[in-house]
């Protein structure tokens, strides 16, 4: 369960950095679970 909070970091340090979320499957055509898995 440890990648989930990662990925809530990760995605909280996306959306400050860049202004959007990265789970949006827009602007990341790549699965960010692919990248973990």
């Amino acid at each position: 369960m440890g990648f989930l909070i990662l990925f809530f970091v990760s995605n909280s340090f996306f959306k400050g950095v860049e202004g959007y979320p990265i789970t949006t499957p827009k602007l990341n055509p790549p699965n960010p679970k692919e990248a973990l898995f």
